[in-house]
């Protein structure tokens, strides 16, 4: 078999869908659900020890856990972001550590990146 086993595959997208999910990247979870699918495909017609399906399974499941906590978050920005001017001020901690209000203040501009 060239490359690597369909075990340490899925054990790697699970690894790099894990750290999408940690840092926000939520605009690879559609190539790594692809990876995921593919990857899956193989341990089909593998054969796994019980040490190993057990190792899968927990790294699925604390991603699955993973991605219900970021879904519930963007839900609920989302249901801020509707509330236009009448939301009230939310601030939330970037990467630098330091408190940053989610919405400008009325009547100021701000620039994106």
């Amino acid at each position: 078999m060239i490359g690597p086993s369909p075990f340490a595959r899925m054990q790697s997208v699970l690894a790099a869908e894990h750290a999408a999910l940690m840092f926000g990247k939520l605009n690879k979870l559609e190539h790594i659900a692809e990876r995921k699918e593919r990857a899956a495909a193989r341990l089909a017609n593998a054969r796994l020890t019980q040490a190993e399906l057990g190792a899968l399974q927990s790294l699925a499941k604390r991603n699955a856990e993973l991605l219900d906590v970021v879904s519930n978050a963007v839900e609920a920005v989302r249901a801020l972001t509707r509330l236009g001017p009448h939301a009230p001020e939310t601030k939330a901690y970037s990467a630098d550590g330091l408190r940053h209000s989610l919405h400008p203040p009325t009547g100021q501009l701000t620039q994106k990146a």
